[in-house]
Parts: structure tokens; sequence; C-alpha cells
């Protein structure tokens, strides 16, 4: 994912990324090597934990515990608005309400003239929805939404087609049919900038 990414998010060292839904911060090193700013927040305070203790050192890295529904500019703790932001894996966890709201906040986060990045598994055929369901690869009970593409894209409007941005890239993250291993979903990617 990074290697394919990486290079069309066009960070540069005055890039300023917010990182929603970033867990232990899989995404700040490489944000940081290509020098721009990184900031990630999480609902999980023991992620946001292992994140700081794993990035402290760097003085360009910042860490706050704040959930996907909840998040808007007014409640960062940060003074600049971002150019970038990294949504990946995160919208499936939110029920409608709470990515219409999701959306919303994050627009209020985002600078005149920014991009952003979204990736999600979504549903082949029909919405998915799972609750309480065993995964044998999380050893534990999830519940989740596989919205269909047209679901997804449909959701961004009245948040962010609204407030400026327009979808530049669309498309399946993997063409590699292994790296694809779900029957009933795909991994794609979107890139809004405005």
């Amino acid at each position: 994912e990074k290697t394919r990414i990486l290079p069309m998010l066009n960070l540069t060292p005055s890039s300023r990324v917010l990182d929603a839904g970033c867990g232990v911060g899989r995404w700040c090193k490489p944000v940081l090597d290509a020098g721009a700013t990184y900031y990630g927040t999480d609902f999980s305070q023991s992620l946001i934990d292992t994140a700081i203790t794993t990035y402290e050192s760097y003085d360009s890295a910042g860490f706050q515990v704040l959930s996907a529904e909840k998040l808007n500019f007014d409640l960062i703790e940060t003074e600049e608005k971002f150019t970038h932001a990294i949504v990946a894996g995160v919208i499936m966890y939110l029920n409608d309400d709470d990515l219409s709201q999701f959306l919303r906040g994050l627009a209020t986060c985002m600078a005149e003239n920014s991009l952003l990045y979204i990736r999600e598994p979504v549903a082949l055929s029909q919405r998915l929805t799972l609750k309480e369901h065993w995964s044998d690869d999380l050893h534990s009970v999830y519940n989740a939404i596989y919205r269909t593409q047209t679901e997804l894209v449909n959701s961004f409007d009245e948040a962010l087609i609204k407030n400026g941005f327009s979808i530049k890239f669309d498309d399946n993250l993997f063409d590699e049919d292994g790296l694809n291993n779900r029957k009933e979903t795909i991994q794609r990617f979107y890139i809004l900038e405005r």
C-alpha cells in the first residue's frame, strides 16, 4: 500500500499530515521520512500509547486520543490545519450517522488546498454488515459495515464534495489476486483534492 500510495501524496517538508484512525502509527515513519509533519488520532488509548512510545524521539510527530466520530478541528490539539489526511481502514467501523459526522469533522481539519487519501474494503455486490463476527485473522470478535462502492462514494458527497473536494483517483488498491484475498470485499482507494 505505502509503496503505491506514498508517491501519489506528493509530500513536502511543508506538508502537515493527519492520520485519522492511526492505530500504532503505521503511516508515521514514511510520512516523517518524506520530511512532512505527522499527527495521528485514534480512539484507543493503548494504541496511542504505543505510537507515542515508538515515535517519542521525533519532534515532527504528534498523537492524540480522539474517536473518528468526534474528529473536529476544534478538538485537535494543534494550531494549523492539515494539508493531507490519511484514512485507512476506519470507515468500515462506523455506522452511517457516525460516518457522516466523521467526514464533516474531517473537512474542518483540512487546509484550503489539501489532499485526502481514503482506503477501505468495499463490498463487491451488496452491503455487508457483520455484528459480533469472529475473525480468525484478528483472533477476536468485531463489527463492521462493508459498504458498496456506490454507497461509499455517495457518503463523500455531503461532507467532502460539497466542501470543495473532488475525487482525483478511485481504484482498486491491489491488482494481484493474492493481495485481494477476500471473496466478498476488495480494497479500494480514493484520493480527493481541493
